[in-house]
């Protein structure tokens, strides 16, 4: 029987996890150099996740990628044991985000405006971004649910960027997902 380097048979069979045995991301760090393996984890994992939506986003041509997917995604997979990163604080903190940008945007007369180029934001743009992400911190504070990618959602929506109210909806549905 072929043994890499020096090893038995025995120390083969220690390293091998037994049948039925669940490898944990912490197991495989005290195993091997952690750095790599989280590196390796967030890698596949967060492109595994991402490119899916992507793929469904394409298909379905609807906008399932949206920029405060890629911070949350950073959260979940490289601290996912963090609070910002749990699935209460994800969901909560973009309901948050969704819930104050639209009504900012029904606050400042914006609720059925086309979405405008980012280049032209107008007072009342200003206005909605600027109280949508005041109301969105101070709420994720006094429910004490910090998710910071929810910041961007928030400004997603008060900017017009996704005009529709069932897009707020996907928002959801796709931070729920981990639960």
């Amino acid at each position: 029987m072929f043994l890499p380097f020096n090893s038995s048979v025995d120390e083969l069979n220690c390293a091998m996890p037994k049948p039925g045995h669940r490898l944990t991301l912490e197991e495989l760090k005290r195993r091997h150099h952690p750095a790599i393996v989280v590196a390796a984890f967030g890698f596949v994992s967060g492109g595994i996740a991402i490119g899916i939506l992507a793929w469904a986003a394409h298909l379905a041509q609807s906008p399932l990628v949206f920029p405060s997917l890629g911070p949350t995604a950073f959260l979940l997979f490289y601290h996912p044991l963090n609070r910002p990163a749990s699935p209460r604080n994800a969901l909560l903190g973009h309901l948050i985000g969704v819930s104050a940008g639209w009504i900012s945007l029904c606050l400042c007369g914006l609720a059925n405006a086309s979405p405008p180029p980012l280049a032209d934001i107008t007072w009342a743009r200003a206005g909605a971004a600027t109280l949508s992400i005041a109301m969105t911190i101070g709420a994720m504070e006094f429910f004490d649910v910090p998710h910071p990618p929810a910041g961007a959602t928030t400004l997603i929506v008060s900017l017009g960027l996704m005009p529709y109210l069932w897009q707020s909806g996907i928002i959801l549905l796709l931070t729920s997902s981990r639960d």
